[in-house]
C-alpha cells in the first residue's frame, strides 16, 4: 500500500490578520483518506517559516498512518 501526501499554502493573503492558510491531502493508492484546511496559529515573517509550519501539521499524521498501516 503506498501513501501519498500533498500540503500547499497560501501565503498570508487575509487582508485583515496576514496568516497563512495551510492545506493538505494524504491519499492511500488513489484514495482520498484524510485532508484539511485552516489558518496558522501565528503570522510567519516567511515563506520557509510558513511552508515549515504546513509540514509540521502533515509530518505527525503521516507518521501515524504509515504505522497504521503496517498493522493493517
Amino acid at each position: 500500500m503506498t501513501l501519498l501526501a500533498f500540503c500547499d499554502l497560501d501565503q498570508g493573503l487575509d487582508p485583515y490578520d496576514h496568516k497563512s492558510t495551510t492545506g493538505y491531502y494524504i491519499f492511500l493508492e488513489l484514495n482520498p483518506i484524510s485532508w484539511s484546511s485552516k489558518k496558522q496559529h501565528v503570522v510567519s515573517r516567511s515563506s520557509t517559516k510558513a511552508k515549515c509550519r504546513s509540514l509540521e501539521i502533515l509530518v505527525p499524521k503521516i507518521t501515524w498512518l504509515q504505522l497504521y498501516v503496517v498493522i493493517i
